[in-house]
């Protein structure tokens, strides 16, 4: 009888780490296609440096968004703080 329940708890533990593989995979994988979205925003933001067609700093911004989100918004509130302060009393 001993045996039946160490099979079956060392069953759980397997499905368990089965089920726990595919979403470590799923993380690194959206990690993965979240860097290269970035890299490909950060390029159009360069090149919108350069040609007047492409709005360039709308993409760098969201590059850096995407790599630092933290970040984005630690400087999201910089910049209202500046436009408030420029913007003066109403």
């Amino acid at each position: 009888m001993v045996c039946l329940t160490d099979k079956v708890m060392s069953m759980t533990t397997s499905d368990e780490r089965e089920k726990k593989r595919p979403l470590i995979e799923e993380i690194r994988r959206f990690r993965k296609e979240k860097i290269r979205s970035a890299l490909i925003l950060l390029t159009v933001g360069l090149a919108g440096l350069v040609l007047p067609i492409i709005p360039g700093m709308l993409f760098i911004l969201l590059a850096f968004w995407l790599l630092f989100p933290d970040q984005s918004e630690k400087l999201w509130s910089r910049i209202k703080e500046a436009l408030a302060k420029k913007k003066g009393p109403s």
